[in-house]
């Protein structure tokens, strides 16, 4: 999936599968943040499910940057649904590594992930207009307003 705004060009690469019963701790997707500083938020949603029925166990799940923890949940026993999490981070770098991690506890309980994005909430790129363009809309809107305010005269 690639999320295009300008200039940086922000992009998930997704090298892992995660599957209920199997072991995942590790980097699992790659953010390419361009060449500049920028601070990002990454959205998603995370579930934990049931297997076998009725034997659930407390779950930890976690994003990692660059392998350095930036949201860890610990969720009771009773949460069953989504839970929803929008860690903020800093890019300093061209590129980091953006983890997910499940079963930090040693249980045999997968979180499930989902609808994962970035979004940039600081300092963002903006796309400009040429002069020559901005120059052609300002003209545009003028000769319409003129127009408009001819015909409510007649």
């Amino acid at each position: 999936m690639a999320i295009n705004r300008g200039q940086p060009e922000w992009k998930f690469h997704f090298e892992r599968r995660w599957a209920s019963g199997l072991r995942s701790d590790g980097p699992a997707d790659h953010l390419r943040a361009g060449r500049r500083r920028y601070p990002f938020g990454a959205g998603g949603r995370c579930v934990r499910e049931c297997t076998p029925a009725g034997t659930i166990a407390v779950l930890s799940f976690g994003v990692l940057l660059d392998g350095t923890p930036v949201l860890e949940l610990h969720t009771p026993s009773s949460q069953t649904s989504w839970t929803h999490f929008n860690p903020t981070f800093v890019a300093t770098s061209t590129t980091h590594v953006l983890g997910f991690a499940g079963e930090r506890n040693g249980s045999d309980f997968d979180p499930r992930i989902d609808n994962i994005s970035l979004e940039c909430v600081q300092n963002c790129p903006t796309a400009t207009v040429p002069e020559p363009a901005s120059l052609l809309l300002i003209g545009s809107g003028l000769v319409a307003l003129m127009s408009v305010r001819r015909k409510q005269r007649s």
